[in-house]
């Protein structure tokens, strides 16, 4: 009896770039798919990161490297979370994914040849692509052959605007790209009968191609052959509209192939060979599983195996579990809930983060006032705006690095019209192992300078708390309240008093000292006022729990007290918000004291522990002490 032939591994680790793939058989390739997939498993159920959407493309990637050479030709990912199975195909660990011993959770330039473009948001790719191909196409040389330009975009990426600005782009000069769609379950599909995939097949067959190619030659050699041609072309075209079922891809320039089982390396190769040949930009729909390979995450309808802290792979349950802290997100989101059970006016909007901002029980609660617009950032600002127009109180919940791209909306419409919003901006500050694409610093300093804005953050649950009821209540503005990415303690009894808190309030936190003072505010202030007292230090501390507007009564008391020494600490921005307001103002008020700003530096901070980052851009609370006894 015959021996059943053992498949060939191939050790991960020893991989050094992507050429031996064209080498294995098709068995060999799904088993080193397999194998791909439970390295990137394990790996980020060690260091955390996204999960299903690397599991859903690990063999259109592989396929996608056999059918290119990308030291050649170009792989634009579009986001980049999506990238580990690349990554090791390039010759890259993923046993110290995010930390700064490893690699990086998305594209990094320089990690690599196979990266030149890192993404750091989604629906950018196609416009990029666009730019690269007019360039390429400006510098190419005679007789070079012309870089094949990939993108590969997600579905939820492609109901941006910016995607569709992009596609319009490309089909209206006819650029020479790839465009992968990547669809894990939207409803991006064609309807696509017997002709649908008679004209899918024929139109870029190299036989076809020929054909056509010949035969408009012929006839253009007269001008009846012309006329003959574009009739032709219009017969063509109406057949075409009359039987054919078309997308909106085909009505944008495109050819389209597809949909192609994204799991069947072999059937995804002999469309993109048919891609290769197109005289027209190509889009290609894949269809993918998210997360498989692994069953909890296939099964997660909600997201929440997309992005993922480390966690047990048997059990799915997460690992380093803090008994008796919970997220600034869960705080915020009970208050949330609290107030749309008793107020039918509020209204939640996400475009696309609600499972990271623990919003999934008021989706499910209250559906009919709680709105995910998808990756839609532009769209969730100006949708609020409608609703507060219509006497809706709108809560925008939404993270500070996709933030940014809604600003036009919030500073030249919503806050120029004084419209009541509260809007929660979640993972301000430093964000840790997402790194510099994702840093949540920046929405602060344009903040500050929007009029009609406040700003707020609190360092415990029982400020939260309040800072929520005050937003609730303000007759109209913006309402700000930044959210940091940890974990405070869950309060049973809530000891300080604010009661009597308003907006624009600060908080004397210690009033024992007649040399120092510090302004500070946010969760890290805690851990300074430990510190404090562990040392008997003499320093006056103000909690500036309101960063917008800046207090002018304390203000004006600092400056009366006359101290040697003012400390003014931000953790969660740059100097070009809070830190630069406060200066200003003590300047405008006389103060003759030395002041000394500890803040986040201007540049973009790399992937690593939030803690490690505070560290290293000396805005920890042990830099605030080094600095206090600096000057006892």
């Amino acid at each position: 009896m015959a021996k059943t032939k053992k498949l060939k591994h191939i050790a991960l680790n020893e991989i050094k770039s992507p050429d031996f793939l064209k080498s294995l058989s098709y068995e060999e390739l799904n088993t080193l798919a397999k194998d791909i997939r439970d390295e990137i498993i394990s790996s980020v159920s060690e260091c955390g990161g996204h999960l299903s959407s690397n599991l859903g493309v690990v063999e259109l990637t592989i396929a996608l490297h056999r059918s290119f050479n990308f030291l050649e030709d170009i792989l634009l990912f579009d986001v980049g979370h999506q990238c580990y199975a690349h990554k090791i195909l390039t010759g890259r660990s993923l046993k110290q994914l995010r930390s700064r011993r490893g690699v990086s959770g998305f594209i990094d330039k320089k990690e690599s040849p196979y990266d030149i473009f890192e993404s750091g948001h989604s629906s950018i790719s196609i416009s990029v692509a666009d730019g690269l191909a007019i360039a390429k196409g400006l510098n190419l040389k005679k007789n070079e052959r012309r870089s094949y330009i990939v993108t590969l975009i997600g579905d939820s990426s492609l109901m941006n605007g910016v995607a569709f600005e992009g596609l319009n782009f490309t089909g209206h000069l006819n650029l020479p790209l790839i465009i992968v769609l990547n669809d894990n379950g939207m409803s991006i599909s064609r309807t696509v009968g017997g002709l649908g995939k008679f004209f899918s097949r024929i139109s870029t067959s190299s036989a076809y191609i020929q054909t056509k190619t010949a035969y408009r030659k012929l006839l253009n050699r007269s001008r009846i052959g012309k006329k003959i041609f574009l009739l032709n072309i219009k017969t063509k075209n109406m057949i075409k509209r009359w039987l054919v079922p078309t997308t909106l891809f085909d009505n944008l320039g495109f050819t389209y192939i597809g949909p192609v089982d994204g799991h069947d390396i072999r059937a995804i190769e002999k469309c993109l060979k048919r891609a290769k040949k197109a005289t027209k930009p190509v889009l290609l729909h894949v269809k993918t599983k998210k997360g498989f390979g692994y069953d909890k995450a296939m099964l997660d309808d909600e997201g929440y195996w997309h992005g993922t802290t480390p966690f047990h792979v048997e059990t799915g349950e997460p690992k380093n579990m803090h008994e008796g802290y919970v997220s600034w997100s869960h705080i915020y989101s009970e208050q949330i809930y609290n107030l749309m059970k008793e107020n039918s006016d509020v209204m939640c909007i996400t475009p696309a983060t609600g499972v990271g901002a623990n919003l999934s029980e008021i989706s499910k609660d209250f559906p009919k006032r709680y709105f995910d617009v998808g990756i839609s950032e532009e769209h969730a600002l100006s949708f609020a705006e409608g609703l507060a127009l219509g006497g809706k109180l709108p809560i925008v919940s939404i993270y500070s690095t996709f933030f940014l791209r809604s600003i036009d909306q919030l500073v030249t419409d919503i806050a120029r019209q004084h419209l009541k919003m509260i809007l929660l901006i979640e993972r301000a500050g430093l964000v840790g192992a997402d790194g510099k694409t994702h840093q949540g610093y920046f929405d602060a300093s344009i903040l500050h300078s929007t009029p009609n804005v406040n700003i707020a953050m609190a360092k415990t649950e029982r400020e939260a708390h309040k800072l929520f009821l005050l937003a609730a209540k303000a007759k109209e503005d913006v309402q700000v309240i930044r959210i940091p990415r940890s974990l405070v303690k869950k309060d049973e009894i809530f000891e300080e008093n604010i009661d009597n808190l308003s907006v624009g309030d600060w908080i004397y936190e210690k009033n024992n000292g007649d040399k120092i003072a510090l302004i500070s505010y946010g969760p890290i202030l805690n851990d300074i006022l430990n510190l404090i007292e562990q040392r008997k230090l003499k320093v006056d501390v103000y909690n500036a729990i309101y960063q917008k507007p800046i207090n002018i009564k304390f203000m004006n008391d600092i400056v009366e007290k006359n101290y040697e020494i003012i400390i003014i600490h931000d953790a969660y921005g740059t100097k070009h918000g809070f830190t630069n307001d406060v200066i200003n103002l003590l300047t405008s008020l006389g103060n003759k004291s030395k002041i000394i700003s500890m803040c986040i530096p201007d540049d973009y901070i790399e992937y690593d522990s939030i803690e490690n980052q505070m560290k290293e851009t000396k805005v920890d609370s042990f830099s605030v002490l080094d600095a206090i006894l600096k000057h006892i």
